[in-house]
């Protein structure tokens, strides 16, 4: 099937990306990514055309090699989640769309068993139309349900990779089991993360407009007597000179996304906890140390640490005088 050698060809373009030494946010990483996420928008189209996926059918009447382009829908949702660019309102948006339609797919085709379909049961507070505050689920019972996706995704993970360490010698049946285990996986992690998703994406949204006509709108006005340029300055009235407006008491303009301060971050921790490692100094090196002195030495430290017990601090060098 030609789908099937496509996406996986997609498969090792994205294991490359997202396992590769250079950071998401690079300019070159984010070009490779928005041509993949062409490639795999295409390739769902393709997929869609054919009807692979028939909507009165169920996994059973699915072929096993035809499953893993269920797969398709999340990967596309990561690649939007982890752009950037002046875009990331509508990549949130995009990314919300396909991965709720990938959760309600599989949901038709009866992946779950009957008593796991209630994990879904908060899937409707994800849609775009849906307010965060107007909550149609319980919070108590949501904990219930994201802790029970949490257990079974472990649970999924140790069978995955059980599988996986056999995956040359096994049969048709483990095979498949393999498949299912990996969408099942990508859909009880998909729906943390697309909360996640809605969040910052209602905070992007509820942010004022930047830019209405070249002038910079701000949460605050500005005096009548300043004018602010898109270059991050402003001009008092009556002068030439354009001033710094950050700590000015005014609100500085957003150069980072949520994801992009926590790279950064982890990032500078990695490198911290480097040179701590390289900096400590172990237990053996402390034993050698102590080894290496000389009795004189040690003498000396003691007559030291003796003459700081009898002698007050502030009585001065009393000590040795006639």
């Amino acid at each position: 099937m030609d789908e099937l050698k496509q996406f996986t060809e997609c498969q090792k373009t994205f294991k490359d990306i997202y396992d590769g030494d250079e950071l998401l946010f690079d300019s070159s990483v984010q070009d490779k990514m928005k041509l993949l996420r062409e490639r795999l928008v295409d390739l769902q189209h393709q997929v869609d055309v054919a009807k692979i996926f028939s909507a009165n059918e169920e996994v059973d009447d699915v072929p096993t090699d035809s499953l893993q382009l269920l797969l398709i829908l999340p990967l596309i949702c990561k690649l939007y989640e982890d752009s950037s660019g002046p875009a990331k309102i509508l990549n949130y948006e995009q990314c919300l769309l396909l991965g709720i339609q990938f959760i309600r797919r599989i949901l038709s085709l009866s992946v779950f068993h009957k008593d796991e379909r209630y994990l879904f049961d908060d899937v409707d507070d994800l849609e775009i139309s849906s307010s965060s505050i107007e909550k149609q689920s319980d919070a108590k019972e949501e904990r219930n349900r994201k802790l029970a996706r949490r257990k079974l995704a472990l649970t999924l993970k140790k069978a995955i990779a059980d599988l996986e360490s056999r995956r040359l010698t096994l049969e048709e049946e483990e095979k498949r089991l393999l498949y299912l285990n990996d969408i099942k996986l990508h859909a009880v992690e998909l729906v943390d993360t697309l909360k996640l998703v809605k969040q910052e994406w209602e905070l992007l949204k509820s942010e004022p407009p930047k830019h209405d006509n070249d002038t910079i709108k701000r949460r605050f006005p500005l005096p009548s007597t300043m004018t602010i340029h898109e270059d991050g300055t402003v001009t008092l009235k009556g002068s030439s000179l354009k001033v710094p407006l950050f700590g000015c008491s005014y609100p500085s303009k957003p150069t980072q996304t949520v994801g992009e301060w926590l790279n950064q971050k982890n990032e500078k921790e990695s490198h911290l906890n480097n040179y701590m490692e390289e900096m400590a100094v172990t237990e053996s090196d402390v034993e050698a140390f102590d080894m290496n002195d000389s009795d004189e030495e040690l003498a000396k430290a003691r007559e030291r640490d003796e003459l700081r017990d009898w002698v007050r601090r502030g009585d001065g060098n009393m000590y040795n005088q006639g």
